[in-house]
């Protein structure tokens, strides 16, 4: 699917959450069968570990657009902080899971705030999974990217892949878009 707004892609986003991935990253946890914390694999924080309250707490950084309200996600300065971070790779895999089916503990932020302090986790939207995910759990994929257009808009383009495994012709696809 393609838009010129992002509500299209949240709204899917709504279902679940959501762990962001590179497609070389995404590969290793085909590969592997599992979704490991940052510190433990390489990633978008290995140069900033100290921003990131899912780095210290051993923890997956994942979206959560299922809770927050529509305000919420919304809000102008919020929506600056997880916008330029949900689709930080080009393209972007997003990897969705159900929330009860998720094997380990979920950190809120009021619980990372009270164990570290400020900073460190977009309010409203991340959330933090400490423990391995089986990737096999995942219910869905959305491949994601966008791009600014000449009138200073961004466009994106989006397509959903039902399961945790996106054919290497699909990936491809998108890796030469």
């Amino acid at each position: 699917m393609e838009s010129d707004d992002i509500e299209p892609l949240i709204a899917i986003l709504r279902t679940g959450i959501y762990h962001a991935t590179s497609v070389s990253h995404y590969r290793s946890m085909l590969w592997s069968s599992r979704i490991t914390s940052r510190s433990e694999a390489r990633g978008i924080s290995d140069d900033r570990p100290h921003l990131s309250n899912c780095w210290q707490l051993n923890a997956v950084s994942m979206f959560d657009f299922e809770r927050p309200t529509h305000a919420e996600i919304y809000d102008r300065f919020e929506f600056l902080k997880w916008s330029a971070v949900l689709l930080w790779h080009k393209p972007t895999i997003l990897i969705g899971f159900h929330r009860e089916t998720l094997p380990g503990h979920i950190v809120y932020l009021d619980e990372a705030k009270e164990r570290l302090g400020p900073g460190g986790i977009i309010p409203s939207v991340e959330i933090c999974h400490q423990g391995a995910i089986p990737i096999s759990i995942a219910f869905q994929c959305v491949v994601a990217t966008h791009s600014p257009t000449v009138d200073f808009k961004t466009h994106y383009i989006f397509q959903t892949y039902l399961g945790h495994h996106i054919a290497d012709d699909e990936l491809a696809k998108w890796e030469h878009a």
